[in-house]
């Protein structure tokens, strides 16, 4: 791991803790933190050695088959978007949109979260609706209701 690596996921956690306002972030076993804002859930981490990436996704569809007819679909939506991108990866939809880490500012990384949950919000029931999976957005809404809890999942409100 380099140096720049280990300064950016540091970058990161403390632009977690102050959207999320929480005292320390931890990632996942992935490598990745939990986001949730007034935008819904996300997940983002930092890639890349010489020049670290920040990654902010959301997950729209848990357990889908990939299929030719999907990637067409997607590769529609990602000619409608000018920065997020729609992906299939491990039976997964994502809403993804990437950023160099060293140089975002906090306010930038809200927005990238702002610009993730808008194209999810815009694409993300039409994917459902014609190719099924499990909407992770579901359990973000279900969270919102009642007692706050930990979140379960990434998701856009």
């Amino acid at each position: 791991m380099s140096q720049q690596l280990d300064i950016a996921r540091s970058h990161l956690e403390t632009m977690v803790e102050r959207v999320t306002r929480s005292e320390k972030a931890m990632p996942d076993h992935d490598g990745d933190y939990f986001v949730k804002t007034q935008h819904g859930g996300f997940y983002a981490r930092v890639d890349g050695d010489e020049m670290p990436i920040l990654r902010v996704f959301t997950v729209i569809s848990k357990d889908i088959s990939c299929s030719a007819d999907l990637l067409e679909e997607l590769n529609a939506i990602n000619c409608r978007l000018t920065f997020p991108r729609a992906i299939w990866v491990q039976q997964q939809v994502l809403m993804e949109t990437n950023a160099t880490a060293l140089e975002t500012t906090t306010h930038q990384f809200n927005l990238l979260c702002a610009e993730v949950a808008s194209a999810s919000e815009e694409f993300g029931p039409q994917i459902l609706h014609k190719f099924g999976g499990t909407p992770s957005f579901a359990e973000t809404r279900e969270e919102d209701q009642g007692e706050p809890t930990l979140p379960r999942g990434p998701g856009f409100i």
